[in-house]
């Protein structure tokens, strides 16, 4: 199943790119038009005290995402969940979830909008 990552910054831009690394099938999403040309371009590189790597990747706006989608990880901002959260309600497939990648900030959002059966409160820590 795809994994769409919703918000291609430092935290999902780095759960991404160890996805891809790892053999799964990753879109990210971005709002910023030059991030998802970067991506597609050049894909995303991870530079930190373990490694440095870069995978190719793919990334749309959310107006080019599938109807369907299958497993979600929301790494963005957090004044951006409500948006994403509405935008969920309607593009979630019956199987699929969320995974919220903001330090369990905001998953009630999230969970109110696509249900708590369907939402995975994370937390996030590298290093």
């Amino acid at each position: 199943m795809k994994i769409t990552i919703f918000g291609a910054g430092a935290i999902g831009g780095t759960v991404g790119a160890h996805l891809i690394r790892a053999g799964h099938d990753v879109l990210f999403c971005d709002a910023d038009t030059a991030v998802v040309s970067a991506i597609n371009s050049s894909g995303v590189t991870i530079e930190g005290p373990v490694e440095n790597f870069t995978v190719p990747a793919r990334a749309v706006l959310a107006a080019e995402l599938p109807d369907e989608l299958g497993i979600v990880a929301v790494a963005i901002k957090e004044h951006h969940t409500p948006s994403v959260a509405a935008f969920l309600r309607q593009r979630l497939a019956p199987e699929g979830f969320a995974v919220t990648l903001q330090n369990g900030i905001r998953h009630e959002v999230l969970s109110s909008a696509i249900g708590e059966s369907r939402t995975v409160a994370a937390l996030i820590n590298f290093g």
